[in-house]
């Protein structure tokens, strides 16, 4: 197989990192220096032999890293910036070895050897959780990748936008730069990049600690592009896609309205055909929409009056008719949220993004991925907020003693550890099915409801630890909480993902009751076994 790539021996790669208080050791382990720590070390030798890497393969190419030999020979203290340096030292087909070195005033620090393999991405699609260690390197790999993202992005740009309920542009064009919002229409590849964007939001929620900007980036991604790549129109899919694509504009996905909630069907936008001239006309109102104030693009569900049925609608903020207004939400400050309203918008025919009849499926489809994801959001945000907390625990005396030395504090840590696993468990489960084309609709709601529920929770414990010194409005423990109340209502709430649960539990019940034999009413009457033995009476 001829080479991918156009890389070449002694190719080298020059990247420049700050070290700060998350970069250090003393972050897991209070009782070391701040120094750096070398899990963070060994990722930002991985990113720069990746960056040297990814702008040399060919389209359709992706390449894939693997195991870092680090050899560290030096702490370094907070403050203070190192130099990292990813030199080719051999070019072997599709596989390219670097040795990297790092430096801190001319001296060195850390060497490590590390491969990259380059293979299809058609190939890299298909690898699927059946095959665990690919797939557990691979998750874990964009895992990583994206918390060295968010943790070396402009802070102040972070706390600005969140201070007016705006997206960090910065950030979202660094994404934009790292193919974060390219989308497949092939249903195969689809499912596979849902695999690889729940881990691109664990890692960004780990690093930022702001479920709002990945929410943000949740529903652009998981909602809108699917609905867009469809479009069969090349000059559409041009204009629209392009700059979507590059980060310069944003796209909403608006079902939501006022009076209907989580009863998401229940659709009083309209979309019409014009008596006198035969052309398609909106009208209607969606509420407590993301992305909404930020957006040029919308991708609107409607009812079609024509088949009464549910209709998607690519529409243009700027066509005349049709008016944004942002909401000022208590939480999720990270993600900008408000309404919008149409007024009597002309829609021509080429922005209908979907056939006659397939409008519910699609948008069926389109809410199972978000509820798929919602775990990882969460887990990513609490995973960090327990080590913050565990240090501060350790540090906090009372009595003459650590506070984490007591058993009801070790309580609260160990009660949220056992939620954040099963959590994961179930979360990773419902991914892996869903990867390997299983139908997850239960699943997906039963992880929706318990991880919500769940960061309430764990963050509600992190609080209580630190009392007071938590309470205070310059820590961000207090946000996560009403962070937490708009996971739980964001996406549907909890009585409604019930409704789901039973409802797949009542065609479970029904499909098993057909593969078993039938027993007269009798059985149920007093003088009749017991359930334990009706269950070995069908058996049998």
């Amino acid at each position: 197989m001829s080479s991918k790539h156009h890389i070449r021996i002694d190719m080298v790669s020059h990247r420049h990192f700050l070290i700060e208080a998350e970069h250090c050791i003393s972050r897991i382990e209070p009782s070391m220096p701040s120094v750096l720590g070398t899990y963070v070390i060994v990722q930002w030798m991985e990113t720069a032999a990746a960056e040297l890497v990814h702008p040399r393969i060919e389209e359709g190419y992706i390449s894939v890293g693997g195991k870092v030999s680090i050899e560290h020979t030096v702490p370094v203290p907070m403050g203070k910036t190192v130099d990292i340096n990813a030199k080719v030292v051999e070019v072997d087909g599709n596989s390219i070895r670097f040795t990297i070195r790092a430096e801190w005033n001319g001296k060195k620090i850390a060497q490590a050897d590390h491969w990259r393999s380059v293979m299809p991405m058609k190939l890299f699609n298909r690898l699927t959780p059946d095959d665990e260690g690919t797939a557990a390197a691979s998750f874990e790999e964009i895992r990583k990748r994206f918390i060295e993202i968010g943790l070396r992005c402009d802070k102040e740009d972070i706390v600005t936008a969140r201070e007016h309920a705006s997206l960090p542009r910065g950030l979202w064009k660094e994404l934009a730069d790292k193919r974060i919002f390219e989308c497949s229409a092939d249903r195969t590849a689809s499912r596979r990049q849902l695999y690889n964007l729940a881990a691109t939001l664990e890692g960004l929620c780990y690093a930022l600690q702001d479920v709002g900007i990945a929410m943000s980036l949740g529903s652009q991604v998981g909602l809108c592009l699917p609905f867009i790549v469809r479009c069969r129109d090349a000059e559409l899919k041009r204009v629209c896609l392009e700059p979507i694509q590059s980060g310069e504009q944003i796209v909403a996905f608006a079902i939501t309205e006022p009076h209907g909630g989580s009863d998401a069907y229940n659709l009083q936008t309209r979309l019409s055909r014009h008596v006198d001239d035969g052309r398609l006309v909106l009208n209607g109102r969606k509420w407590n929409i993301t992305n909404i104030p930020e957006a040029r693009w919308i991708v609107t569900i409607a009812n079609d009056t024509e088949n009464s049925t549910p209709v998607a609608i690519l529409v243009d903020v700027h066509w005349e008719g049709v008016l944004t207004s942002p909401h000022r939400t208590i939480g999720m400050r990270g993600s900008p949220i408000g309404s919008v309203d149409f007024e009597n918008v002309t829609i021509p025919e080429n922005y209908l993004l979907t056939n006659e009849g397939e409008g519910k499926r699609l948008v069926q489809e389109a809410f199972l991925r978000e509820r798929i994801l919602a775990p990882f959001l969460v887990l990513g945000t609490v995973d960090r907020l327990c080590d913050r907390i565990i240090s501060y625990a350790r540090r906090r005396e009372v009595f003459r003693k650590p506070i984490s030395n007591y058993q009801y504090i070790q309580k609260r840590f160990t009660d949220a550890k056992i939620i954040i696993e099963a959590t994961r468990a179930m979360a990773i489960r419902t991914l892996e099915k869903f990867v390997r084309g299983e139908k997850v609709s239960m699943e997906a709601s039963i992880s929706k409801i318990f991880s919500t529920n769940a960061y309430n929770e764990v963050v509600t414990h992190m609080l209580k630890v630190c009392g007071s010194h938590g309470y205070q409005e310059q820590d961000d423990i207090g946000r996560l909480l009403l962070d937490s109340v708009g996971m739980v209502i964001a996406g549907g709430t909890d009585e409604v993902h019930r409704k789901v649960i039973f409802q797949e539990m009542l065609m479970e019940s029904f499909r098993r009751r057909k593969s078993l034999p039938d027993l007269p009413l009798s059985c149920l009457s007093s003088d009749n076994p017991a359930p334990s033995e009706l269950f070995r009476l069908e058996k049998t």
